[in-house]
């Protein structure tokens, strides 16, 4: 694992926010100083950005990959502010589509106990079209 930072949001409930990059890609981290009004008031804000495919977790929340997350730190009046981008989930191959189609055909098979062929939008069988049985529409 790359660069690690571990943010304290809640330090009575002992709520963490910790992000760390990953080797192999690139995160550009932009860091700046601004103030924030609250209550009449302005408190100096440090905001840290990353920009990239890195990895967050949130108290006791499983840790998720995200693309980009920011931390927003006025202080301890005014507290910590944890915004993240979650990656979107790496798609499928069309092989592993297929087996995944597969290992649902058989537990269907062994459930109803029949043969059972999936059908497309069109309602044209797909894949094996030796049907004994009537088909499910999927």
């Amino acid at each position: 694992m790359g660069r690690r930072e571990v943010y304290c949001i809640d330090e009575r409930q002992q709520i963490y926010f910790t992000r760390w990059e990953l080797e192999d890609q690139p995160v550009e981290v932009e860091e700046k100083q601004k103030t924030t009004p609250y209550r009449h008031k302005d408190y100096p804000t440090r905001c840290v950005r990353w920009t990239g495919l890195h990895f967050t977790k949130y108290g006791d929340h499983p840790e998720q990959r995200s693309l980009g997350s920011l931390v927003s730190d006025a202080g301890p009046k005014v507290g910590i502010s944890v915004v993240t981008e979650r990656a979107p989930e790496v798609p499928y191959t069309p092989e592993e589509r297929a087996a995944g189609r597969e290992q649902i055909r058989q537990a269907v098979e062994r459930i109803y106990g029949c043969r059972c062929s999936w059908r497309d939008e069109n309602g044209g069988p797909v894949g094996n079209g030796d049907v004994e049985q009537p088909s499910l529409a999927v």
